[in-house]
């Protein structure tokens, strides 16, 4: 995109899922040093200090595309920058692993579920099918094979946190494609982090006079580093080119990936073993998004509901 050529837009959701699995390993190792909301806060304060020197010229040239997109970009910044991660962080602090991983893994199933109820934007039987065969893949991994422990699935009050994550994620998803105008990457991204700055304020002001702040170390330096640079000005990026290009619904199943990811890095970073069901749930998951980003015929789904489009 800096050269002026714009990559393949599954190249670009391979880097961030990969990026965002990687966040899970650093937020991990951060956890009990920075409050939730504090973490996501700072994330965003720095990614707007790092993009806002290079990118203020170009949003004053677009300030008619920002001003046509205002309440947009405002509700963008409220679903994918301040509550998506924040609900997230709290999440993690209240509800299990398994939980919090079968609850993120429904991302893909509400996207096009949001798209219908908003746009009447419907899904091919093809995608139903893959959508369906990846989400086997992603609970193979998460519960290890070991079937039984579905039925040990209890809620816990995280799970409501992880739910509305899930819903402002896939909403964010579906409502960035439409935005109106040629805006740059780098500018919609400054955009986005400084609303959800000024929105995120007061929570970060409540969480410190409650919970209080956090010391710099090394750890939490290199993690806020991590989380603002890789993970959100450079996965955001990717993933928002990637949905201008392919829409929500096909972009959302890639999500799958990232408990691939995470295994993966587990193995290499952390020294985990890998086992006969990561294997299993990966080639699972491949499959699922394989049917989804091709296209057989235009038959569509038969969901109750969902109806030809006109």
């Amino acid at each position: 995109m800096i050269m002026g050529t714009r990559p393949s837009p599954y190249l670009m959701l391979l880097s961030a899922m990969f990026f965002w699995g990687a966040t899970y390993i650093i937020v991990r190792a951060i956890h009990e040093d920075v409050p939730p909301i504090t973490l996501n806060f700072w994330r965003w304060v720095v990614v707007l200090v790092l993009l806002l020197p290079w990118t203020a010229a170009a949003a004053w040239r677009h300030r008619a595309v920002l001003r046509q997109n205002a309440w947009l970009l405002g509700v963008l910044s409220v679903t994918g920058v301040a509550l998506y991660q924040s609900a997230a962080y709290i999440a993690l602090d209240t509800t299990t692993a398994i939980n919090a991983g079968l609850i993120y893994a429904t991302v893909p199933v509400v996207t096009p579920l949001i798209s219908y109820a908003l746009y009447r934007e419907l899904v091919t039987s093809r995608q139903t099918l893959g959508i369906a065969i990846s989400m086997v893949g992603v609970v193979a991994i998460i519960v290890r094979a070991e079937w039984d422990a579905l039925a040990d699935f209890l809620f816990t009050p995280g799970d409501l946190w992880m739910l509305l994550s899930v819903v402002a994620w896939a909403l964010y998803s579906v409502l960035l494609g439409r935005l109106r105008g040629n805006l740059p990457p780098l500018v919609l991204m400054m955009v986005l982090a400084a609303i959800g700055v000024v929105v995120l304020l007061p929570f970060y002001g409540w969480e410190w006079a409650v919970a209080g702040g956090f010391a710099l170390s090394r750890s939490t330096v290199l993690g806020l580093a991590y989380l603002s640079v890789a993970s959100a000005i450079v996965s955001y990026v990717c993933w928002n080119n990637a949905v201008a290009v392919i829409g929500a619904n096909k972009a959302g199943l890639f999500l799958h990936l990232i408990p691939v990811f995470t295994v993966v890095l587990a193995i290499l970073v952390l020294g985990e073993q890998l086992k006969g069901f990561h294997v299993a749930g990966t080639a699972l998951i491949a499959t699922g998004i394989y049917l989804t980003v091709t296209r057989t015929g235009t038959t569509r789904s038969k969901l109750p509901g969902w109806r030809k489009a006109c």
